[in-house]
């Protein structure tokens, strides 16, 4: 199931974040950064996909809206990981 993310999330964020992604940033600096992006809802949008057994968030996208002068309003993907264990199983 998809959701929005929220800043309870972010400590299974840090952990898929260092895991797969490479960043091992702390987790206090994680939920400072999520709750601050979070507000900022009509640039960043943050989506999590749960496990429907363990209703953990599983995987995430983050993207941010960005502008250019060759097209309409566009999406960044800033982020875009799954928890190691649930990879190649057709969430990300």
């Amino acid at each position: 199931m998809i959701r929005n993310l929220k800043i309870d999330d972010a400590d299974v964020l840090q952990v898929i974040n260092k895991e797969q992604l490479g960043y091992d940033f702390p987790l206090e600096a994680t939920k400072s950064q999520l709750a601050k992006l979070l507000k900022d809802f009509s640039h960043h949008f943050f989506l999590g996909f749960k496990d429907e057994l363990t209703q953990q968030i599983i995987g995430y996208v983050h993207a941010e809206v960005y502008e250019a002068i060759y097209a309409n309003s566009l999406f960044n993907i800033l982020a875009l990981a799954v928890s190691k264990d649930k990879v190649n199983q057709g969430i990300g």
